[in-house]
């Protein structure tokens, strides 16, 4: 078996980590207290046995204040959305390839996960009485808008809550345009694109933790 151990220049401990829809990039997030950074790692192929040759770093993002919760790559593997800790709050999606932020958010309350649509249409972000959409155009972009002189922000839709018992949100996932929420207390509720609770149903568990729909 063949094994390797990655770390950041840094060598701080991870958060989290994602890889791209292409299994070509990996990108893992610091748990630092301070100035936590994204190290992405390029992966090189054998084209006949498809092992792995060689692991890259390629890129470094800097932007969050603390701990990085979670990543995601968009489907496209143009963008990353990065998610900050609940003392960091950011929501930043990057044009990595450029090392450049393309928006960039400060959430009001506690999120813990996130999730993109297959087809790159949207992504969605899950927490604390928080279960909101974020929307990109046509061609995959982010749909931003000016605030000051230089940052940009993405505007958000909020789902359906009304009927949401408890607005504790501790896993997210999309597939087929729909997308699962997970309760703390074990409720899954389905949304879909256009934020309607579609169904709900408790799958009977003391504790819930996260969720993943194939």
């Amino acid at each position: 078996k063949q094994m390797r151990h990655l770390s950041s220049r840094t060598s701080r401990a991870i958060q989290c980590l994602t890889f791209s829809s292409s299994a070509r990039y990996l990108a893992i997030g610091e748990n630092a207290f301070r100035a936590p950074e994204i190290t992405i790692f390029e992966f090189s192929y054998d084209e006949d046995t498809n092992r792995t040759v060689d692991i890259v770093a390629v890129k470094n993002l800097r932007g969050h204040k603390y701990g990085i919760e979670a990543l995601r790559f968009s489907p496209s593997g143009d963008y990353l959305v990065s998610l900050g800790e609940p003392n960091d709050r950011g929501l930043f999606v990057w044009d990595w390839k450029q090392e450049r932020k393309v928006s960039s958010n400060k959430l009001s309350k506690p999120v813990m996960c996130l999730a993109f649509s297959d087809n790159n249409d949207f992504f969605v972000t899950a927490g604390y009485q928080h279960l909101k959409y974020w929307y990109l155009d046509d061609n995959g972009k982010p749909l931003v808008v000016q605030k000051g002189s230089r940052d940009c922000i993405m505007e958000s839709k909020t789902a359906e809550l009304e009927k949401v018992k408890t607005k504790i949100f501790v896993g997210v996932s999309i597939a087929e345009s729909k997308v699962y929420s997970l309760t703390s207390e074990g409720h899954v509720y389905v949304f879909d694109k256009q934020r309607k609770l579609v169904k709900w149903m408790n799958i009977k568990v003391e504790r819930a933790f996260g969720c993943s729909v194939s």
